[in-house]
């Protein structure tokens, strides 16, 4: 019996606590607040927001770029006494490797 009564004190404690079935413009105002698409869409937003900041950034400024590259020509000369390596030399009438005429020792290209 003070099991029953004990039940029924709790049950009623706790029905006190509920709250009333909330309107309609609360549901509107949660799903406006929790809903994963308008998080997306504002997300979504930033980045478009970033991405128009980068491309004026790139296209508006001056740019300036550089490119080199250097041929590395080594030969075995004959030329004079005894034969020797040359890295990259300017002439040579006996030697063995690369061809010099083919070879200048640098391409040089420059962009604006």
């Amino acid at each position: 019996m003070k099991m029953k009564c004990l039940f029924v004190c709790i049950m009623l404690l706790d029905v006190s606590s509920v709250f009333a079935q909330r309107t309609l413009q609360e549901y509107v105002n949660l799903s406006k607040t929790n809903s994963p698409l308008i998080h997306d869409k504002l997300a979504q937003q930033a980045v478009n927001k970033t991405e128009v900041q980068r491309l004026k950034a790139f296209y508006t400024k001056a740019q300036i770029g550089v490119t080199a590259s250097y041929l590395f020509a080594p030969i075995i000369s004959r030329d004079g006494s005894s034969p020797s390596f040359q890295a990259n030399p300017e002439s040579a009438n006996d030697y063995f490797g690369y061809d010099l005429a083919y070879s200048n020792g640098g391409i040089y290209q420059a962009q604006w």
